[in-house]
């Protein structure tokens, strides 16, 4: 999402600010993202160095900062935001993620540390649905919310539909990937006719890397589950055209607004899904794809199952699914929204 605003025109041309940006990833490539490395340290030391001479070399109005909720990342940020305090600098943060409700219920440090971060700044969420997590530390006045919104090319819409399932996020437990292969399994034995895709890079445990591929071989479910590793442009394309129902019965604790399941409804798959974080915004239960009650393997097979046997019903669902992306969570829906709250911001400054 930082990449998108950096590449926006629309952002970058607007008429009513002019943009300047600093870096602030220490990860040298999406493989680096979340692993605690020592050359990440003097990264970070980087940008403060960059941000310090930003501050003493111009005048700036205004800053936006994608904060970080948790981890060491989290208090790399927490620098950041003390600097642009120092220096009497308005703030905007920009939420991705959840997990502060949590901490801070059981800390009152980190209370108090999130309480004087967020001190005096607005703040822009994904869905008013996320709200809880940090309403005891922002006032609703100082509170917008900003679904996320991807790039696209134009796909057209699907006049018929397969049964090849696709998973496309990271395996790990609670993504909720050995629950669709618990799934897949049951499908097995009621002789549902299906093939499920899983497309995404292992989790660090390795223990869960065995055990799901040996749950695969000693379940014989070699010829209708295939893994792939990670995959990204044509390569992931192909998977999102060549399939007609998306899954992700993710119950990972900071889950929140998954763009996976944007890319899905882009190319008019049906997603089946939980309601973990503001996943209900997104999918329409129902309508543009099922939510699950309960995250089980028995009650996602009866939903992939009840899919799978209503061709109609998938087609229609598709079609809903698409036409809700194009309203809602276009790059260009967000650009646009992106630049007006900026500007409602700047007004409150006046």
């Amino acid at each position: 999402m930082n990449d998108l605003i950096n590449q926006s025109h629309a952002i970058n041309n607007n008429i009513i600010f002019d943009p300047y940006y600093i870096n602030l990833t220490t990860a040298k490539d999406i493989n680096d993202v979340g692993k605690n490395k020592f050359s990440k340290y003097f990264g970070a030391l980087s940008i403060y160095k960059k941000l310090l001479l930003t501050l003493l070399k111009n005048k700036i109005d205004l800053s936006y900062i994608t904060l970080s909720p948790h981890g060491i990342a989290f208090y790399k940020d927490s620098l950041i935001i003390l600097i642009l305090r120092l220096f009497r600098i308005k703030r905007v943060i920009h939420l991705h993620g959840k997990g502060i409700n949590a901490i801070i219920k059981t800390n009152r440090f980190k209370k108090s540390l999130y309480a004087f971060i967020f001190k005096n700044a607005k703040v822009i969420h994904l869905s008013p649905k996320l709200y809880f997590d940090i309403k005891e530390i922002v006032k609703k006045e100082n509170i917008y919310f900003l679904a996320n919104g991807i790039g696209h090319k134009e796909v057209i819409k699907k006049e018929s539909v397969n049964n090849r399932l696709l998973y496309l996020s990271n395996l790990q437990e609670t993504k909720g990937s050995f629950i669709l292969l618990q799934a897949a399994r049951i499908l097995k034995e009621r002789n549902v006719d299906f093939n499920v895709d899983f497309v995404g890079k292992w989790h660090k445990d390795k223990s869960f890397k065995e055990k799901f591929i040996s749950y695969i071989r000693e379940n014989g479910l070699s010829n209708i589950v295939k893994h792939h590793g990670a995959k990204y442009g044509k390569d992931k394309e192909t998977f999102l055209e060549n399939s007609s129902v998306f899954v992700l019965p993710t119950f990972y604790k900071n889950e929140c607004f998954p763009i996976s399941i944007l890319e899905a409804m882009s190319y008019g798959l049906i997603v089946i899904s939980t309601y973990e974080g503001a996943i209900s915004e997104i999918v329409d239960n129902n309508k543009t794809g099922l939510l699950l009650d309960k995250v089980d393997p028995i009650e996602l097979a009866n939903k992939i199952e009840f899919l799978l046997k209503s061709k109609d019903k998938m087609l229609e669902m598709g079609v809903q699914a698409q036409s809700k992306f194009k309203l809602c969570y276009t790059k260009e829906i967000f650009e646009n929204k992106l630049i007006q709250i900026i500007s409602d911001i700047l007004k409150t400054y006046e």
